[in-house]
């Protein structure tokens, strides 16, 4: 009897494993939309401080364009593990 259920459990133990594995991708996925937003906000609250403060020196203007092409390239990188995960979970 134990062996009859032993070999059950290794007949649909792949099927169990991809579900959970569904499962974690989702909330990966969540996770990543998340972070995706937030980047997303980060780079406008640096915009709008460029906007609007007119005081700035050249130094600072160029230290909040340099942290903005540091969040695109985050905000790329997010995209396309979002891109990648999607289609791990639509396959």
């Amino acid at each position: 009897m134990a062996s009859e259920k032993k070999r059950k459990w290794g007949e649909t133990g792949s099927t169990g494993k991809r579900r959970r594995h569904k499962g974690h991708d989702h909330d990966q996925l969540k996770i990543l939309r998340l972070e995706l937003h937030t980047i997303m906000e980060q780079i406008k609250i640096l915009d709008r401080e460029m906007e609007e403060d007119p005081c700035l020196s050249s130094k600072e203007v160029t230290t909040i364009l340099s942290l903005v092409n540091g969040l695109k390239q985050d905000l790329e990188g997010t995209r396309l593990r979002i891109r990648e995960l999607e289609g791990s979970t639509a396959a």
